[in-house]
């Protein structure tokens, strides 16, 4: 009996090795692999050109080490996706096709084939590319995937023209998934290439909503909105359209009060109020110009702000502000500019005192000498600069 709990002992040891050799040799290696694959893809994640290549070691390294890995595949896909990231798209092409003769999950398998379509839509045989977008969607894709399918066939009608076809697209691709943060975006600016400028607004307001508005956001993502919406604001302002526009700028300075920006636009709205004889308020957008961390427009704005006051012929304060900007300024872009502009000033300036000298003059003659000074002053008058000649662009 005692041999035999002996013999018994002897075998639970033996498997026990066996099922730790199993592990060892079976679970730790996947075990390994996945976690070098997700340390690869948090590398992607950064989105820089010193993470991508850290990342691309990263995912060389699982496929060389572990070949017959699941792990080795994605990692395959996510190198593919780095060459047509840094647009080596003939690469990429011959690596995704290179995974469909792999035994490849239906996931992937469907990722891939939607990566080799959308390349083809966008750079080789678009009609192709098309066709297999197509055919993924009657294969039952995930909502996921059927949003970037339908993201890619609107931006394919964006390059087309065929912009209501793109809305269309673009509104599906966000149904099918309510995240997809390129047809969120993109979808305003298909409105907006439409001119339904309120619409566009709305969805770029409801973009920066989910998107922008958080203390996690990406700084990248808030860079490229917020330099679209510029880019859409004064498209529309050198359209004339100054109403539209001024509710874009206006949407900038209220959203991102502190960047370059918002400088920019409150720059744009002076210059609408100023155009549009509002000058008090224009000087109140200068002045918010000039006091912002962004300097890229205080030399502009302080010329701006003396040609305001100008034209509302307070000629002291003109001089005194276009002195301002030579001080400020000295090796400034618009130094001689705001030269002429005090100089101009000063004799607006001396053109008002003299008349109002001529003028006091005037109220002490006799009735028979008025009219002669009256002649004197009616000299001064026209000979005062216009004031479509005094305003310099």
């Amino acid at each position: 009996m005692k041999n035999l709990y002996i013999i018994v002992g002897a075998l639970i040891i033996l498997s026990g090795l066996g099922v730790i050799t199993f592990n060892n040799e079976v679970f730790s290696p996947e075990k390994e692999s996945r976690a070098l694959l997700t340390k690869g893809r948090l590398l992607l994640e950064q989105n820089s050109m010193d993470t991508q290549k850290e990342a691309m070691e990263v995912f060389t390294t699982v496929a060389s080490n572990f070949p017959n890995s699941n792990a080795s595949k994605e990692a395959l896909y996510y190198l593919a996706e780095l060459y047509e990231k840094w647009g080596n798209i003939d690469v990429a092409i011959n690596k995704y096709r290179s995974l469909l003769g792999l035994n490849l999950s239906k996931d992937l398998s469907d990722r891939v084939k939607f990566s080799i379509a959308r390349l083809q839509l966008s750079r080789y045989n678009a009609q192709e590319g098309f066709n297999a977008l197509m055919v993924l969607l009657s294969e039952n894709a995930s909502d996921l995937l059927r949003s970037d399918i339908y993201t890619e066939i609107a931006r394919y009608y964006t390059r087309q023209k065929s912009l209501t076809n793109a809305q269309t697209n673009y509104e599906i691709a966000i149904s099918e998934n309510s995240k997809n943060k390129d047809a969120d975006f993109e979808l305003g600016s298909v409105l907006f290439l439409q001119k339904k400028y309120d619409d566009a607004l709305r969805q770029y307001e409801h973009f920066f909503n989910i998107y922008v508005n958080r203390s996690e956001h990406n700084e990248e993502t808030a860079e490229k909105f917020q330099k679209a919406l510029l880019n859409s604001a004064t498209e529309i302002f050198h359209d004339g359209n100054l109403e539209t526009s001024g509710k874009y700028f206006s949407f900038i300075v209220e959203k991102f009060p502190s960047t370059v920006y918002s400088e920019t636009s409150l720059y744009y709205l002076g210059n609408m109020d100023y155009m549009s004889g509002k000058y008090e308020k224009a000087i109140e957008a200068f002045d918010q110009v000039i006091k912002f961390p962004p300097v890229e427009k205080d030399e502009s704005a302080y010329l701006k702000k003396g040609q305001c006051y100008y034209q509302m012929k307070d000629y002291t304060m003109a001089a005194r502000i276009f002195s301002k900007a030579q001080e400020l300024y000295p090796d400034g872009k618009y130094l001689n500019l705001a030269k002429k502009w005090e100089k101009e000033s000063n004799v607006a300036m001396s053109e008002r005192i003299n008349i109002q000298t001529l003028r006091e003059e005037n109220q002490s003659n006799t009735i028979n000498s008025k009219s002669s000074s009256r002649e004197v002053l009616d000299f001064f008058e026209k000979d005062l600069p216009t004031e479509s000649e005094k305003v310099i662009p």
